[in-house]
């Protein structure tokens, strides 16, 4: 009997019923949705058991790229729980399973990217292989990875968000990850409310190994390997690493990408468990890009600048590569964009797992990170409203770069009968005011100030993870201890100075006057610089954090259990700050005794002190927080199960900077999230699939800065952040030629409630950056049996580039295409092109821009790349 016309007909007539009672159009349609998905995969299950079982020759492994698993189901998780033995089907929790084989296809560039096939996240991988962002269900997207805990093998590779994906890389050693999005997050890791994401690392069962050798279109060449070898019965070991050398996709002119990872893992194989220990190096330097220049017509469209490639373009160059950053005793460093965010760090992990008996298990996993990185990045739109311009507007009088010595008239003033000019550093060529060459500088006409910034970090850090779980016939009861230590350096150096706008070969500029007989009298810029100490910070930071959780996991009959968590966090942070870093003084020796400038240089004549007026500040905080949630899995059959989940979650401030977790005389409150959840799974020998209805709520979102309330006290401007939506995952083989696989989200997402009444006109705005609709679909074709070829197709909604939603960003079609081909059993190859339409699809705007400088016609934006291409060859043995 079909039943579909009957449910749609009674699903329609609920829709109409609830729309009349309510008004809540958009909520109603996609509970519509829901419910007749509900419905459908039920009556698709009834249908299956009354045809019988399928061809049971079928083979569930169609494609040498092993999309998704068809048995995806049955895989028994170890993410977002605490019991053994909980499959897919089972969880209580939304989550998503990535194998190797769907790893390798996507061939991530970095760790962001690896995670574009979870439903419910946003992925922001357009800033290079590290320092991206990560938004999960609506939730904004514009702090790395805030809301979203990141695991390797159980445990959090950080405590916060920052540099997250500089500690974790993807590699050949990554046997699959799990991704959870609300649920036991918030009670099972710190700073995880989003979600988990748990790398999930090859142990060496087999003896097996893999080398792969790639090169790009954009000149850059990498090799990963993977060795797994059982030693004894008892000892196994897996070794794998990579390196890689060249350019980025955005052109530098020089190796940007440099440099790679190694791991060892060596586990022995006890009796009752098992003991494992990881020892994993990375040293490596990565580009970075930051917004680029573009130009916003009178409609507010969004095009590119002329002479500026939208697409492969850099406004990092070899040319402005090097830049000085000097200080008041007269002492300077260096930002050195070839560097770019070189990291060298080294992580030893234990894992213990041992039951006692067939009642008691214990669970150990510790980790301690050693990590450095030297942050080297060219920034964009730091210089607000004068950040970009026609050329002649830098020679205006009333130009004030803030570098302590007066404005542009000031410097002609004292420089009397000379020409206002331009003087490109290196080559010396001179363009004055009123040349016709000035409309022509770049090609466009335009200059721009962009900031060199030398960023050094070093963090140490403990995380320990301990758990006791007591098992019954239909009970499991854990309970743990989750600590983190933290001990963070970081320095802050920057330096302002003007280049061209050009893409990739930009050109620095100078300021200078020009006498009568044609030769320079006096510059205004120090090599390009027009402010030295731009920004300027020294923190010391150590975080104490102890959490106390407990979940328990109870079987009520075969079909229908509950589970329940809380976690007790508290944390604590000292923090102590060098004084007096902002202000400026006359560097050391500028200046003779009579006070005259000695080498004609007036920017190099100010700066800020390297280490302030030898003062500190301190500041100490403590957090006390309990996350909780409660959660059911009921199966109807055993092949679809609904579940269902309401979670209290919340973050903790950056452990990184004193300004993150003080604003002025104010401790920054901390984050606290609700997510509310209804989904379910249906899998069958062709289908697997999931849906999730869900409510996200977000309480406190800092938003428009700090505020002052109307006797001049310091506020925090906070607004909520409510999201209402449905992520979906879809998996289906029609025929054993033919797999397509699809994940999305469909979400309305507000911005409500803000504290700051002169920010109430930005009610019911969207947050920043996040789509409220995003689809994958990715068919692929098996050719031969040695054949597969593949398209995927990426839908992204609107975004807009602040809270303001004054710049938008028009939706996306993306489409990659991809083929694999199997020469023998152990030689394959494999080509891959990204975005081969070449579409211009942003994901930032300038995040330091204000609502004023949004609206005008120069500003920033950061498109993903354009079209990139690459091959792989795979050695199995």
């Amino acid at each position: 009997m079909n039943t579909y016309p009957m449910m749609i007909t009674h699903q329609a007539h609920l829709k109409n019923f609830l729309r009349k009672v309510t008004g809540f159009n958009f909520i109603f349609d996609f509970m519509s949705v829901f419910m007749f998905f509900v419905m459908f995969v039920f009556s698709a299950s009834l249908s299956a058991s009354e045809e019988g079982v399928a061809n049971e020759n079928k083979s569930n492994n169609l494609f040498h790229l092993s999309m998704k698993d068809l048995s995806e189901l049955e895989i028994i998780v170890a993410t977002g729980t605490t019991r053994k033995g909980v499959t897919v089907l089972e969880s209580s929790v939304a989550i998503t399973v990535v194998n190797a084989s769907e790893l390798s296809r996507q061939v991530p560039f970095g760790l962001a990217d690896s995670l574009k096939s979870v439903p419910g996240f946003y992925v922001q991988e357009s800033g290079g292989q590290t320092s991206n962002n990560v938004g999960v269900r609506g939730l904004p997207a514009s702090k790395h990875f805030e809301f979203i805990s990141v695991h390797e093998d159980g445990l959090p590779v950080s405590y916060d968000r920052y540099t997250v994906d500089a500690i974790q890389r993807y590699d050949t050693g990554i046997a699959r990850f799990e991704a959870t999005r609300g649920g036991t997050s918030g009670v099972l890791s710190p700073n995880g409310a989003g979600a988990i994401v748990n790398y999930i690392t090859k142990k060496g069962q087999q003896d097996e190994g893999t080398i792969t050798l790639a090169m790009t279109d954009y000149e850059n060449y990498r090799a990963d390997f993977y060795l797994g070898k059982p030693l004894t019965d008892e000892w196994l070991l897996a070794l794998s690493g990579y390196f890689q050398t060249g350019n980025t996709p955005r052109n530098t002119g020089f190796n940007a990408e440099r440099g790679g990872q190694i791991r060892a893992v060596l586990t022995r194989l006890l009796a009752n468990g098992e003991l494992r220990f990881t020892y994993k190096h990375i040293d490596e330097s990565n580009s970075f890009v930051l917004p680029l220049p573009l130009y916003r017509d009178s409609n507010g469209t969004l095009t590119a600048i002329p002479a500026f490639d939208l697409h492969h373009g850099n406004t990092t160059s070899l040319d402005n590569a090097h830049t000085s950053i000097l200080f008041a005793d007269g002492s300077s460093t260096m930002s050195n964009a070839n560097d770019g965010a070189n990291v060298k760090a080294d992580a030893f992990t234990l894992n213990v797992d041992y039951d006692f008996s067939e009642q008691w298990h214990f669970h150990h996993a510790s980790r301690f990170t050693d990590f450095n990185r030297n942050f080297n990045g060219i920034w964009t739109g730091s210089a607000g409203a004068i950040s970009i311009m026609d050329a002649t507007n830098y020679l205006n009088d009333d130009i004030d770069f803030g570098g302590g010595y007066g404005t542009i008239g000031d410097f002609y003033l004292n420089n009397p009968a000379t020409k206002r000019c331009f003087q490109y550093t290196r080559s010396k060529e001179v363009i004055c005011q009123g040349d016709n060459n000035v409309e022509h500088i770049g090609d466009n006409g335009l200059v721009q100030i962009l900031n060199a910034l030398n960023e050094p970090i070093h963090r140490q850090q403990f995380i320990s993870d301990s758990r006791i779980t007591l098992k019954s016939a239909h009970n499991s009861l854990s309970f743990g201890l989750l600590s983190a230590n933290v001990d963070h350096q970081r320095a802050l150096q920057s330096s302002l100075f003007l280049s061209e706008v050009s893409s990739n070969n930009a050109k620095v500029i100078d300021i200078i006057a020009l006498n009568t007989d044609g030769n320079v009298q006096a510059y205004l810029s120090d090599s390009g610089v027009i402010k030295h100490g731009q920004w300027r910070g020294n923190d010391d930071m150590q975080v104490r954090s102890y959490s106390f959780y407990l979940n328990d996991e109870f079987q009520f009959n075969e079909v229908l259990h509950i589970d329940a968590g809380l976690r007790y966090e508290k944390v604590e942070y000292k923090a102590t700050s060098l004084t007096g870093l902002g202000e400026r003084f006359v560097v050391a020796g500028a200046l003779d005794d009579q006070g005259e400038d000695i080498d004609n240089v007036v920017a190099n004549n100010y700066a800020n002190r390297e280490f302030g007026d030898g003062n500190k500040s301190s500041h100490t905080t403590n957090y006390s927080e309990l996350a909780w949630t409660i959660g059911f899995n009921y199966l109807f059959t055993d092949k679809i199960a609904m579940y269902g989940r309401f979670a209290h979650g919340f973050q903790t401030p950056r452990a990184d900077r004193i300004s993150d977790i003080r604003i002025g005389e104010l401790d920054t409150p901390l984050s606290v999230i609700d997510f509310t959840e209804l989904g379910v799974r249906y899998g069958s020998e062709s289908l697997i699939t999931s849906m999730t209805l869900f409510n996200t709520q977000f309480d406190n979102l800092l938003t428009g800065g700090v505020g002052f309330d109307s006797l001049g006290s310091e506020i925090l401007n906070e607004a909520q952040v409510n999201v209402i939506g449905v992520e979906f995952d879809i998996a289906w083989s029609p025929t054993p030629w033919l797999h397509i696989e699809s994940q999305g989200i469909i979400q309305q997402a507000k911005l409500e409630s803000f504290t700051n009444p002169s920010l109430h006109i930005w009610q019911g705005n969207q947050p920043a950056r996040t789509p409220d609709q995003q689809l994958r679909i990715t068919p692929t074709v098996k050719v031969t049996d040695s054949i597969d070829i593949f398209l995927s197709y990426h839908y992204l909604g609107v975004r807009y580039g602040d809270n303001d939603n004054i710049v938008e960003f028009p939706s996306c079609n993306l489409l990659d295409i991809g083929g694999f081909y199997a020469l023998n059993d152990s030689l394959s190859l494999q080509l891959k092109a990204k975005n081969i339409t070449n579409e211009v699809c942003y994901n930032e705007g300038n995040p330091r821009a204000t609502s004023e400088e949004n609206q005008l016609a120069y500003g920033f934006a950061r498109p993903i790349t354009g079209s990139t291409w690459i091959l792989s060859m795979s050695y199995h043995f």
